[in-house]
């Protein structure tokens, strides 16, 4: 069974004693560039929706393997680490601090078995194509008036001149 979470995280993750996260937290500033719902829905594709036990939310599986591979941490590694540390649960999406584990580490043995390398090449180009259409749509082409597009000369006129 395929259980979809908000992946719009806008509010902070509920915090222990009362603090903020840091906006400038790597893991917070990594999960804003990720499309979270395109991620969910390429590795929602893969799942069988009538068949087995009920799916980890994709952003806390696709997240924990960004993170194992990010800090080269074992998968019980990971699994601890994600335990201890308040901004890589914010950045699987958990809306609040938990101590315990988000999954069992043997997770991401099935999920190796079930996904493959060449999903990991399409999730890659996945974050690649998100991002590099945003960076081109901030910086749009800077206008040039009329007049002005009439006197450029492209390299090969310039170089019959």
């Amino acid at each position: 069974m395929i259980r979809v979470n908000d992946q719009n995280q806008v509010q902070l993750l509920t915090t222990p004693f009362e603090q903020e996260l840091d906006l400038e937290n790597r893991w917070v500033k990594f999960s804003k560039v990720l499309p979270w719902d395109k991620l969910s829905g390429f590795y929602y594709s893969r799942m069988h929706a009538n068949m087995g036990a009920g799916t980890t939310d994709a952003r806390i599986v696709l997240g924990a393997i960004l993170i194992k591979h990010h800090e080269t941490l074992s998968d019980e590694g990971t699994v601890e680490a994600i335990k201890e540390n308040v901004y890589m649960q914010y950045f699987l999406g958990l809306p609040s601090f938990k101590t315990s584990a988000v999954f069992a580490p043997s997770l991401f043995v099935e999920i190796r078995k079930r996904l493959g390398l060449d999903y990991w090449n399409e999730i890659n180009d996945i974050i690649i194509k998100h991002n590099t259409k945003k960076k081109m749509d901030d910086s749009d082409p800077p206008k040039i008036p009329p007049e002005t597009k009439q006197s450029i000369k492209t390299s090969d006129e310039l170089y019959q001149l």
